[in-house]
């Protein structure tokens, strides 16, 4: 598991049924990215953690799909942190879709560049490697939000 700020760290699923180390952490919030989980691991007890679970999956689905589901788990994610919380966000390995997930929300919330939400990201969580097809979706988020920024600007 990867600390990424004093509120959230990355990590696998593995991480996620880690209780020990969520508890020394403070973790109360786990937010999975990833399709092949339903609810929080079977040694976890639901009434000491908060579960959100948003089911990405790293196949050609095509930009919408990603983007929606990348927009969805950082709104959560933001939320969650907004209010204090200490967050493990996860998918199996947790190298892509919860990589992915975090610099999305540096980019949208934060109001990073794709290349600082990736260098945060990278100086906590060495082993991020994310999928191919994700990288054009979070670029283009840091464009859209650009853009907003301009119209607003305007009015």
């Amino acid at each position: 598991m990867s600390c990424i700020n004093e509120q959230i760290w990355i990590g696998s699923y593995r991480d996620a049924c880690n209780e020990s180390f969520l508890k020394k952490n403070g973790i109360t919030h786990i937010l999975c990215c990833a399709r092949e989980f339903d609810g929080l691991p079977a040694n976890l007890h639901t009434s000491d953690y908060t579960y959100y679970r948003v089911p990405i999956v790293e196949e050609p689905v095509g930009k919408n799909k990603f983007e929606a589901w990348f927009r969805k788990a950082s709104a959560k994610l933001n939320t969650w942190v907004s209010e204090g919380h200490h967050v493990l966000v996860h998918c199996y390995a947790g190298i892509s879709r919860s990589v992915s997930t975090v610099i999305t929300y540096f980019i949208l919330y934060k109001g990073y560049s794709f290349d600082q939400a990736y260098n945060e990201v990278k100086r906590g969580r060495k082993q991020m490697k994310p999928y191919t097809e994700f990288i054009p979706v979070l670029k283009s988020f840091e464009r859209t939000r650009n853009k907003t920024r301009k119209n607003l600007k305007r009015k």
